[in-house]
């Protein structure tokens, strides 16, 4: 079965007798139909590659809006998620004991302008379940970029032995401001929280900073 709208071939996908027609974006692309399909046993490389492929996947979809801003200016002809799997699955997951597991401080979900926040820390009070973070703002960037509004974008990740659930906060607080806070939502244990900084522009020009990582911690 096929498709067709908009004109001849615009927006054309499925399937016709023995070729598949689909679109990618601006690209059309027709293929042949497979004569048989090949059920071959994987190897262990294989194997190993579906398993970090499918743990990127795990850990980009919860956040898959988040990824669709903080990517935009890294498509390339390719939709943001892409892009996103691309860089994390060659920076951010790393086969150590047989295992394939992911590299914390290397992980991305904004990959842009470098990260203006200097010396940036975090302070946790496990108590009132709160986080604070402060940094010293590069005033060269500011300049360049018109950037004392861009937005500050809290990403925490908490870790648990087979999920990963996100805490994402929009913050009020601007680049400019140099100090944010957030009360974040306590897990089951045993659990670890790992937390990141970006600063996406309010000006409506789809700027973004490549997130920072600012460290984990474990609740009480």
């Amino acid at each position: 079965m096929a498709t067709l709208s908009k004109g001849y071939l615009e927006r054309y996908s499925g399937k016709i007798g023995p070729v598949v027609i689909c679109q990618r974006k601006d690209m059309v692309y027709i293929r042949s139909m497979p004569t048989r399909i090949k059920r071959r046993k994987i190897t262990a490389r294989q194997r190993l590659h579906r398993e970090k492929f499918a743990l990127i996947q795990r850990l980009l979809r919860p956040i898959n809006a988040l990824i669709k801003l903080g990517f935009k200016k890294d498509i390339e002809k390719r939709s943001c998620h892409n892009a996103a799997m691309s860089y994390n699955l060659k920076e951010s997951v790393q086969l150590i004991d047989g295992k394939q597991q992911i590299i914390w401080q290397n992980f991305l979900f904004s990959k842009g302008l470098e990260n203006p926040a200097l010396n940036a820390k975090m302070q946790v009070n496990l108590s009132d379940k709160k986080i604070r973070l402060s940094w010293k703002t590069d005033l060269n960037f500011i300049e360049k970029y018109k950037a004392n509004l861009f937005q500050s974008v809290v990403l925490i990740y908490v870790e648990k032995e087979f999920t990963f659930l996100p805490q994402i906060f929009w913050h009020s607080a601007h680049l400019a401001n140099e100090k944010l806070e957030v009360n974040y939502m306590n897990e089951q244990k045993p659990c670890k929280f790992h937390v990141y900084l970006a600063f996406f522009s309010t000006l409506g020009d789809s700027q973004t900073t490549s997130n920072i990582y600012l460290g984990s911690f474990k609740p009480e």
